[in-house]
Formats: C-alpha cells, sequence, structure tokens
C-alpha cells in the first residue's frame, strides 16, 4: 500500500497563496485551506492535522488569536505551526514564545516554506543529527559566559540563555555547551542559530539574553529532549 501523505493546514485569507501553495505541495502532502482563524479552527476540531502554516494577519479570526487557540487546546502538543506574513504584526522571540517553530516574511520563497514544513516533520534525531566538521568554525557559548544558568529555559525546538556581555548577531550560529538547571543538571552541547538577540530589558522576567534555534545536538542532548517533549507539554518553541 503507498504510504499515507501528511496531512497540512494552510491558512491564508489571499486566494491565490492558497492555490499555489497547494499545487506545489500536493505530490508530498495532503493540503486543507482556510481563508482564515475562525474556518481554520473549525478544521483542527475535525482533522488531525501533521502541520499547519498561517497567515498573520487575516479577516474574522487572526493568525496570532488561532495559535492562541491551538495553545490552550493542546497546550504543547499542537501540530507544527508555521506563520507567514507580510507585516511586523509579531515579533520572532514572540512568535516562538507562544509556539510557532517558524516565521517567514511576504513574499517569501515556496522552495523554503516547503523545507520548513519538511524540517519541521522530522523526527528529533534526524533534525538534530550532529555534523562535527560543521561546527569547527563556531564561536562558543559557554557557560561562563552566561552568568545566570539557573535562569536557562528549554523550549521544543531551542532555548533561551541569559547573558550580559559578547553577545553574538542575530542569525549567527554558534556553538553552546551548557548545564540545563533541572533536578539531574544535565548537560547540553550543539550548535544552533541566533534566532534574536536582547541586550536589555527593563523587565525582571525578560533577562537580556539570545534564543537559540537547535540545529545539532550531540546524542544525550537528543535523548534528553525527546524525553522532555514526550513527558511534558513544553508550550514555547523557544521561550523569551
Amino acid at each position: 500500500m503507498p504510504q499515507e501523505k501528511p496531512l497540512v493546514l494552510l491558512v491564508d485569507d489571499e486566494r491565490m497563496i492558497l492555490e499555489t501553495l497547494s499545487i506545489k505541495m500536493e505530490n508530498d502532502y495532503e493540503i486543507e485551506t482556510a481563508p482564515n482563524g475562525a474556518v481554520a479552527i473549525k478544521l483542527v476540531e475535525n482533522h488531525s492535522f501533521a502541520a499547519i502554516v498561517s497567515d498573520v494577519r487575516m479577516p474574522v479570526k487572526s493568525g496570532v488569536d488561532f495559535l492562541k487557540w491551538l495553545s490552550q487546546k493542546m497546550p504543547g502538543r499542537h501540530p507544527p505551526f508555521i506563520f507567514v506574513s507580510g507585516f511586523t504584526d509579531i515579533s520572532t522571540a514572540v512568535a516562538f514564545d507562544m509556539g510557532a517553530s517558524a516565521i517567514l516574511s511576504k513574499p517569501f520563497d515556496y522552495d523554503v516554506l516547503i523545507q520548513t514544513v519538511r524540517k519541521s516533520l522530522m523526527p528529533a534525531a534526524e533534525k538534530w543529527s550532529y555534523q562535527e566538521d560543521t561546527v569547527e568554525d563556531l564561536d562558543l557559548i559557554e557557560e561562563h559566559e552566561t552568568t545566570m544558568c539557573a535562569q536557562i529555559r528549554l523550549g521544543r525546538g531551542g532555548m533561551f540563555i541569559p547573558m550580559l556581555t559578547k553577545f553574538p548577531q542575530s542569525f549567527e550560529n554558534v556553538r553552546f555547551s551548557v548545564t540545563i538547571p533541572d533536578e539531574h543538571k544535565t548537560s547540553l552541547e550543539g550548535y544552533g542559530r541566533i534566532s534574536w538577540v536582547r541586550r536589555d530589558s527593563t523587565n525582571l522576567q525578560e533577562l537580556p539574553g539570545v534564543g537559540i534555534e537547535f540545529i545539532g545536538l550531540k546524542s544525550d542532548g537528543i535523548q534528553y529532549m525527546q524525553r522532555l517533549l514526550s513527558e511534558s507539554s513544553v508550550q514555547p518553541y523557544i521561550p523569551k
């Protein structure tokens, strides 16, 4: 029997985007579409989607409201959720903290979006496979540089690391070697992409630091993340 295609929900009030993306994805995915978040909610209540791609600004119910509903309905368990937007309605940090696993700007490259969907559906061991030759020239973020290791926070696809100095640049790839502040003091080593940088803050709940999206993790780290995701309902993709 042929393998069943993953079911993907596309949500956008621009019909041309829905039609074009549906055509480009139909060979590998079953597709459902919705013109706004309200219709999308009805579809989610009746279907089991593998991934969701949603515009941010739409009439009736926005993509942000749709994701908020999903987070309440399936805390930490909803399908990978990818935002696309032609506006600066939502920052990367806020989108990731809400639970989105990616945010792309319009006009977007359809091939990049399709690749983002494909990556979101990969098993952890494949998605975060550690490539030793990739990290040789990357700067290293270590525990002593963060000064506040107890404030490291893990998400489903990355982590927030507090920092006071030596801030990397957004979109830069870095290595990291930190201890997660859990009862086992788990060591997490790997490399990732700086998704956002917060150099100062007047809010005690939002310390200065960086959001890192995982690209590669050593085997112990992959096993730890697999346990974390199976045993808890972690909501943020990267906590802010």
